[in-house]
């Protein structure tokens, strides 16, 4: 009997169910990648491929080992693992289990479906130094990090703790990245839920599921065919991943679903390919990162006029981060290439004392710096001034200087200080040119002069602050 066939026989001998009319080892799709096809037409509704959680490969969380979900697998370096949680993540402790198994070979209860899995991949953590090299420049750009290191420092003592699981011979490195490749490109990330009481806990959990991890992936929603669901039996402990056929398929197609919303650059980094999409087509999860201390650098140089001290620059920072809207990066996708978040940043960073004033008055920080009063919750900013809030304002140039080539400076009333800029902070010997835009709430009326080369004095629009939308993420 060939690989294939004691896989299939073994997988339904253990609950686990296939449509007749799928083959699961087919090469006949674009390259000579493994996918699974239906043999002939299959209407929607019918079950494609089933998985009971006794049979996948996993390390439980100590709750759900506590209220009796064993797998009728669990090796003892799985009871060894639960009893190390949480100081081991669910990847290592995936990767530690898996490792055991390859050890077992064909003493293992998983030793027909490991022999089904490829032995050469192409995910990152198996890319030479030179291949990591072509990354430069791009959001998955080699950040020094070595796995190596990792692996030596945090893996390697829990493994050789327990020699009787895990022989000095079978903990190399190379043995390591062999495991933590199968688990990083074949695991499913689940939401950690009790199956006794259906409750959503905090955190993942890995599972690593025969059959189902043949599937493959597709962004374009058309092309694709079924989506994985976990579901229960009423009074038991025994959950079921099953996949179903959400449309008719026809016969010879591939059947694919989607590893989830993940743009190009991170499908690379988790599974190692990019996929190859008709003309015209894009994948619409594609982001490009923008660093907060590259804006916030940019925008000194756009506000010099300003002439802001360094303590305001770091006040105004403080407040973006409180409210929810300045984190270490904003991502730019083609739906939004630029998202209110970073909107909202450059305008408050830019605004002159008197716009900044009104505005920090309405959302002051608390006295740890770590909250805002009046935001709903650390996932949605507490204010936005996007592009809505654009329209409301007037731009003043700031062109007019003094003789000296100096800008006009603002009289005390627009400095919370009440201090003069010139010498006060080694941070305003550079802000001198003239020239930027700057960006004022003037409406009707102003509360002083706004002639030109003035800042003018505080005022909201008229309709007030959008009302507090949530953030999009990449």
């Amino acid at each position: 009997m060939d690989a294939q066939a004691s896989f299939t026989s073994w997988f339904t001998e253990h609950g686990g169910r296939v449509h007749p009319d799928l083959s699961l080892f087919d090469s006949s799709g674009d390259g000579d990648d493994r996918g699974v096809f239906a043999k002939a037409n299959i209407p929607k509704g019918q079950l494609l491929v089933s998985c009971p959680s006794t049979l996948s490969l996993r390390v439980p969380t100590g709750e759900h080992w506590a209220d009796g979900e064993d797998n009728n697998m669990t090796s003892p370096a799985v009871q060894h693992l639960v009893s190390l949680q949480p100081r081991l993540s669910p990847f290592i402790s995936t990767v530690m289990a898996l490792l055991y198994e390859l050890g077992q070979g064909s003493k293992s209860a998983y030793a027909d479906y490991l022999s089904t899995m490829p032995s050469d991949h192409s995910c990152l953590l198996r890319w030479t130094a030179e291949q990591r090299a072509e990354l430069a420049g791009t959001t998955i750009e080699d950040n020094g990090h070595s796995v190596e290191a990792l692996f030596e420092a945090s893996v390697l003592p829990s493994l050789q703790a327990r020699p009787d699981l895990w022989p000095a011979e079978q903990i190399t490195y190379a043995a390591f990245q062999q495991a933590a490749s199968l688990v990083q490109s074949r695991a499913f990330h689940m939401q950690q839920e009790n199956w006794l009481t259906g409750q959503t806990q905090e955190g993942e959990e890995l599972y690593m599921l025969p059959a189902i991890d043949m599937l493959n992936h597709s962004t374009q929603p058309e092309r694709r065919s079924t989506v994985l669901r976990k579901l229960k039996a009423a009074g038991t402990t025994v959950g079921t991943f099953v996949m179903e056929a959400e449309r008719d398929i026809g016969a010879g197609e591939q059947v694919l679903h989607t590893y989830g919303t993940l743009s190009d650059a991170q499908l690379l980094q988790t599974y190692g390919f990019v996929e190859q999409h008709p003309a015209g087509y894009t994948n619409p999860h594609n982001f490009v990162n923008v660093a907060a201390a590259d804006m916030v650098e940019a925008c000194k140089q756009a506000a010099k006029p300003l002439n802001l001290k360094a303590r305001e620059w770091d006040t105004r920072q403080k407040l973006l981060q409180a409210c929810g809207i300045m984190a270490d990066q904003f991502s730019m996708t083609e739906a939004e290439p630029l998202p209110d978040t970073l909107l909202t940043a450059v305008q408050v960073l830019c605004m002159d004392r008197g716009n900044y004033a009104a505005l920090a008055a309405e959302f002051k920080p608390t006295a740890s710096g770590a909250s805002v009063a009046g935001a709903p919750n650390a996932a949605v900013p507490a204010f936005m001034l996007g592009k809505d809030y654009l329209d409301e304002t007037t731009q003043l140039v700031c062109d007019e200087s003094e003789p000296d080539g100096s800008v006009a400076s603002q009289n005390s009333a627009d400095d919370p200080d009440g201090e003069s800029d010139e010498g006060s902070d080694p941070a305003s010997e550079d802000l001198g040119d003239s020239g930027a835009d700057e960006e004022s709430d003037s409406d009707s009326e102003g509360k002083g002069p706004a002639g030109k080369g003035k800042h003018v004095p505080a005022q909201r629009p008229k309709q007030g602050l959008p009302a507090a939308k949530r953030t999009r993420r990449a």
